[in-house]
């Protein structure tokens, strides 16, 4: 009933539950959140052409780059999880004057 590989009926089903889910908890803790981020999650927010434009040049090459440096243990995953999601913050903080 929840086939990833399909749209089963248990994962349509489940489908509103997890997304109101999510939804109260940053709803919940958005305050701290934005405390702890800085309002990064704000700047993302109101320009999501930037965010496209990042993503483009650094998510969407990671998992050929993952492929290409032959990445295979969790530690050197999460640690290039870790870079990928540092160089977007930070590209993302330095692009935050740039007008498109």
């Amino acid at each position: 009933y929840f086939d990833k590989q399909t749209v089963a009926v248990g994962r349509v089903i489940l489908w509103p539950f997890w997304f109101y889910g999510f939804y109260s908890f940053f709803d919940r803790f958005s305050l701290y959140f934005e405390k702890l981020w800085g309002g990064f999650l704000v700047y993302i927010g109101q320009n999501p052409f930037k965010v496209y434009i990042v993503h483009a040049f650094v998510v969407f090459p990671a998992p050929y780059l993952v492929h290409l440096l032959s990445i295979d243990t969790y530690w050197e995953r999460t640690m290039f999880t870790a870079i990928v999601v540092w160089v977007v913050y930070y590209i993302s903080v330095k692009l935050k004057n740039i007008r498109v």
